[in-house]
């Protein structure tokens, strides 16, 4: 792992938001990164899903990476001392988006499990 860190970001509604980054160097691509961004409970502004784009961007620019080489995901941590109301529980999503002149749009959400997650990585979480 390359960092694991506290990341802050703006968010649409100008509100100071931040979510925990891990960077990870992606084992089956040469330049490839894989960036999880886990949303933290006491984040003031939007989520990451909510910010999704504006996080992905501010986060490559602040790390300098090559937006085409990170490979996103969104992590949720499930709520373990009231699990029975929590719906979700920790999950995780690899977000696909469209890229414009080093900015991303249009996020696409789709569910991996955390076993798929620690392949990709190669290390555990």
């Amino acid at each position: 792992m390359r960092v694991d860190q506290t990341f802050y970001y703006q968010g649409g509604n100008n509100l100071p938001a931040f979510c925990r980054i891990r960077i990870y160097d992606n084992p089956k691509e040469p330049d490839g990164i894989i960036l999880v961004a886990s949303e933290m409970e006491d984040n003031p502004g939007l989520s990451i899903t909510n910010a999704a784009e504006q996080v992905a961007t501010q986060a490559c620019r602040f790390y300098s990476l090559n937006v085409t080489d990170v490979t996103w995901i969104e992590h949720y941590e499930g709520d373990p001392l009231l699990p029975e109301q929590d719906i979700m529980g920790e999950h995780y999503d690899l977000v696909q988006f469209n890229i414009n002149a080093r900015e991303f749009s249009s996020p696409r959400w789709q569910r991996i499990s955390k076993k798929a997650l620690i392949k990709m990585v190669g290390e555990d979480l």
